[in-house]
């Protein structure tokens, strides 16, 4: 087990899930347990309990898995849109479609 103090997150359980490859987490935060992978700083409420069968725990874990990415999937979206956005005014064309572009020369196949 895992203790952080900053955050008072306790690691109760570590799986692999095999559908993904990934390792998962039931994390307890201040007495709340929630589902977390690792690899996005996002956590799904656990509303199951401890003694459950490893195959029920994994089933939860996938579809935490599977909610995760999907909000981590709409979060990149919305970042990658604010950064075009950004980057459309810093050039001054906010009317222009920057994901739209014609490919640069290539110096070597110029000839």
């Amino acid at each position: 087990m895992r203790l952080n103090d900053h955050n008072n997150l306790e690691v109760v359980k570590t799986m692999t899930i095999p559908d993904y490859d990934v390792e998962m987490c039931i994390v307890a935060v201040n007495g709340s347990l929630f589902v977390e992978s690792p690899d996005f700083d996002i956590r799904i409420p656990y509303c199951g309990t401890l003694d459950l069968d490893d195959s029920i725990i994994e089933l939860i874990m996938t579809d935490a898995y599977e909610r995760i990415l999907e909000t981590a999937g709409l979060k990149f979206q919305k970042q990658h849109l604010s950064i075009l956005g950004s980057l459309e005014n810093s050039l001054g064309g906010a009317g222009q479609d920057i994901t739209k572009h014609e490919p640069a020369e290539d110096p070597i196949t110029k000839h």
